[in-house]
């Protein structure tokens, strides 16, 4: 995959290697983005968790001489998934405890220890740096642990539609600032609006894609655009939009007068979606008779194995979409529309709203695997949703899916439909009618005639 600027230069370009089971092992970075050339190696365990992600400089992936011991990762599981530790350049930087339901009881980096508290529902409520308010699930009478709080643009509950989801962020506060982050959602699920500081945004989607952020100020207000193509899957929604973002219309102050005019950034990705470039381009007027095409590198990030930014130059560092396509919060969170992410902890704030349904670890992210897949909506790609995907003639986001597991029986494979259906209906799909499901739902029948 590469990216090119003006003069036909490549910006950024990735060359993936993968094992016979369809792994990516290895990937060379070169193109004038990156402050030197490299390439980064991972290793898998047998249940196919990332163990090891470290870079070395240069592009002979035979000569690991010359190793970027910062970015030298390594994470152990226990036998469900969750991390028994992490480390860097082979020095253990967290020891984690999970409890009988798969929650962090406690991380100890150092001296330190973190104390990770969730509530009965199995939200993250506080960790070390912040303090985590939910809404109720809208399911349940009479709201207990989980009622419904007043935040939101109107002080009231939020929109929490008819049952369909489960408990919804509302509030992050920073415990030593004091900073807060509120969200309110739609009957959908989507959140619509985000406040929380002297700026209030309202957003618009097209299905789970957001196309417009409108900024509300005391005085004032603003919008910006969103263009949408294809995302990982060839659909534009198929795979929740990563890596189908293309373009960035920013309300910008034009040279030669005072007036605010679209100007437009682009995005480019690595392999898996991930936003790596943002580039400007726009034609200079000052010759009328010969106008000339610019563009310019704004912004590159580069990714940890979990989605950590590693590096990053940011000439434009309100930009929202990094890691999977996904809305980037001010606090280390990843908005996906159904949970948050951590990308320091690698998992879910909150329980799957599909339960057993995208994997047994509740707060598991794509099965500690996120180097060759990826989480569309936050419900996981369980295998009968991988299965499935595949028989209808798709690749699984970021990875082939092996096509061995459509060898059972037919009686197994009704079985997947079946999980498959029940899993849409019960985040994205109400008596028979889809909301934004990106085609998954809508495509069942076809689906099922495939397997049968």
């Amino acid at each position: 995959m590469r990216h090119f600027g003006a003069g036909n230069s490549a910006i950024s370009k990735y060359d993936y290697a993968v094992n016979n089971r369809g792994q990516r092992t290895q990937v060379v970075e070169t193109g004038s983005a990156f402050a030197a050339n490299a390439f980064h190696a991972w290793g898998y365990d047998s249940k196919g968790q990332v163990t090891s992600a470290n870079k070395f400089l240069g592009t002979n992936t035979g000569n690991t001489s010359q190793p970027v011991n910062a970015e030298h990762f390594g994470f152990n599981y226990d036998n469900i998934g969750n991390r028994n530790s992490a480390s860097v350049a082979g020095n253990t930087t967290a020891n984690y405890t999970a409890g009988l339901l798969n929650q962090y009881s406690s991380i100890t980096s150092g001296n330190t220890t973190e104390n990770p508290v969730h509530d009965a529902d199995g939200n993250l409520i506080e960790d070390a740096d912040y303090l985590y308010t939910w809404d109720g699930d809208p399911s349940r009478e009479g709201g207990g642990a989980g009622e419904s709080t007043n935040v939101g643009p109107d002080r009231g509950p939020m929109a929490a539609g008819s049952g369909r989801h489960q408990c919804r962020l509302v509030e992050v506060e920073d415990k030593g600032s004091n900073q807060l982050w509120q969200s309110a959602y739609d009957a959908e699920g989507r959140r619509y609006w985000a406040g929380g500081g002297s700026v209030e945004r309202f957003f618009v989607y097209d299905g789970w894609n957001v196309i417009r952020d409108r900024q509300v100020w005391t005085g004032g207000e603003s919008s910006d655009y969103y263009v949408w193509g294809l995302d990982l899957s060839g659909t534009i929604h198929g795979a929740g939009g990563v890596g189908g973002l293309l373009m960035w219309l920013q309300p910008q102050s034009v040279g030669w007068s005072n007036e605010l005019e679209l100007r437009p950034h682009w995005y480019t990705y690595d392999g898996n979606g991930n936003v790596s470039d943002l580039v400007s381009g726009e034609w200079d007027f000052t010759n009328f008779l010969d106008p000339t095409f610019s563009s310019a590198l704004e912004n590159h990030y580069e990714y940890g194995a979990f989605g950590e930014i590693v590096a990053a130059t940011e000439n434009r560092p309100e930009n929202p979409f990094r890691f999977s396509t996904k809305w980037h919060e001010g606090n280390g969170l990843v908005y996906y529309g159904c949970r948050y992410y951590s990308a320091g902890k690698g998992r879910w704030l909150s329980r799957d709203p599909i339960a057993e349904e995208g994997g047994i670890n509740l707060y598991g992210y794509v099965s500690n695997n996120p180097v060759n897949l990826v989480d569309p909506f936050g419900l996981d790609w369980s295998d009968a949703a991988k299965a499935i995907w595949t028989a209808a003639g798709y690749a699984v986001p970021g990875s082939e899916f092996p096509g061995a597991a459509m060898a059972a029986a037919d009686i197994a494979k009704i079985a997947l439909i079946e999980k498959f259906k029940k899993a849409c209906e019960k985040c994205l799909c109400e008596d028979g009618d889809c909301y934004g499901a990106g085609g998954v739902c809508s495509e069942y029948e076809d689906v099922k005639g495939k397997l049968q």
